[in-house]
């Protein structure tokens, strides 16, 4: 028989009316054991993706509560069940459905998990002191060997280059390519070594040497993948990298520049290529917003190649020009050739990144990535300082 509430002997409301108050009248939800235990597990986690739930759950009835939470105005509170987080559910039919929860604010309780922001990404900043200490590392093991001599610097450059050139053949290989990385290094020493013993007539040498026997190791059996790519990118390679950072070799060399001159031409333009790119650094990471290649590299703006640009003529100047043979007006000459092709370096080395989709060369230099990563810009600056000392005539 039904009872005064409207409900059968078995609790139950009758079919058409389950879970319907009578009008006037507000009930509150019976539930079991195992319902407040499900109604809690199942309101946690919900506010969010990693989110905590540390306030405790309100039970919110079959008719909604009046905005001061004081009930129905019958003198009855509103109902409200606390539960302890750490409580696990038993094992029992979960069949039955849980009341809705919404979270209730806990005084003096502690900060959820929800509440504390995301530490932030690491950045070009992040390891701006780790930065900082390898580049003035790098800068004054370099000054030690230039105030040394010629034979001193060329080694270092030597070192230098032919590290920033195996970066390259590794990532090629790793791309799926099978350069002759043996024939490319070996070729990179030689044309550094032979450029500053010889001179530019021993460049055109070991390149001719180098195409025949790059042809020679794929003809011969070394390497039997795919000979056209793979010698193309062994090529690609050695001109890059070892032929254009041959020119380091030419500037001191003793034949073309005596008196210790070529270490004050290699020097200016070492100089003038790392004003550009840490004024471009500066300036473009505080001030950076139009993009310069969005295509290509996206971080690099017009405000840092403006920046890059004004610090490149300022060291020129003020700084190459102080150093002999180079003059104030060759300085600014200097600057302004630096300031052109440096960018362009660095653009192409972005370009084959991005297409060989990685983000550094190599991790040889902690806080700048590889080598290459740091002369990308140099390689194209140290043939255009050489040809410009000879049309300025400053040997």
């Amino acid at each position: 028989m039904d009872g005064p509430s409207g409900r059968t002997e078995e609790g139950r409301f009758p079919p058409g009316q389950a879970g319907v108050a009578p009008a006037g009248r507000r009930r509150r939800v019976r539930m079991s054991e195992f319902e407040e235990d499900l109604s809690v597990w199942s309101g946690l986690g919900h506010e969010g993706e990693g989110s905590v739930l540390t306030a405790e759950p309100r039970l919110v009835t079959s008719r909604p509560q009046e905005e001061d939470g004081k009930g129905d105005g019958a003198g009855r509170p509103a109902a409200r069940m606390r539960f302890w987080a750490s409580r696990r559910p038993r094992e029992r039919g979960p069949h039955a459905l849980a009341p809705q929860l919404e979270p209730e604010p806990a005084e003096d309780s502690e900060p959820s998990l929800a509440a504390v922001p995301a530490p932030p990404r690491p950045g070009r900043w992040s390891q701006g002191p780790v930065r900082v200490a390898t580049g003035v590392a790098v800068g004054i093991l370099a000054l030690i060997l230039f105030a040394v001599g010629p034979v001193a610097s060329l080694a270092l450059d030597v070192v230098l280059v032919t590290l920033a050139a195996a970066e390259l053949f590794g990532v090629l290989r790793r791309a799926g390519y099978r350069p002759a990385t043996l024939v490319g290094l070996v070729a990179t020493v030689c044309i550094m070594v032979a450029g500053f013993e010889k001179g530019q007539a021993a460049l055109g040498v070991v390149v001719v040497l180098t195409v025949v026997v790059a042809l020679l190791w794929y003809l011969l059996g070394v390497e039997r993948s795919r000979p056209t790519v793979n010698l193309g990118a062994t090529l690609f390679g050695f001109l890059w990298v070892g032929f254009l950072g041959s020119y380091a070799g030419l500037l001191l060399s003793p034949r073309l520049f005596p008196h210790r001159h070529g270490i004050a031409f290699l020097l200016g333009a070492v100089i003038a290529a790392v004003a550009y790119d840490v004024g471009a650094l500066l300036v473009g990471s505080r001030w950076g917003r139009h993009q310069l290649a969005r295509s290509i590299s996206p971080h690099k703006t017009w405000e840092g190649l403006a920046g890059g640009t004004l610090a490149c003529l300022v060291f020129s100047v003020l700084v190459v020009g102080r150093i002999h043979p180079w003059g104030s007006l060759s300085g600014l000459a200097l600057g302004l050739v630096v300031s052109v092709v440096a960018p362009l370096g660095d653009l192409c080395e972005s370009m084959i990144k991005r297409d060989l989709g990685i983000k550094d060369m190599g991790f040889l230099l902690p806080g700048h990535g590889g080598v290459l990563d740091r002369v990308d810009a140099l390689l194209f600056v140290l043939p255009a300082t050489f040809y410009l000392v000879r049309v300025l005539n400053l040997g």
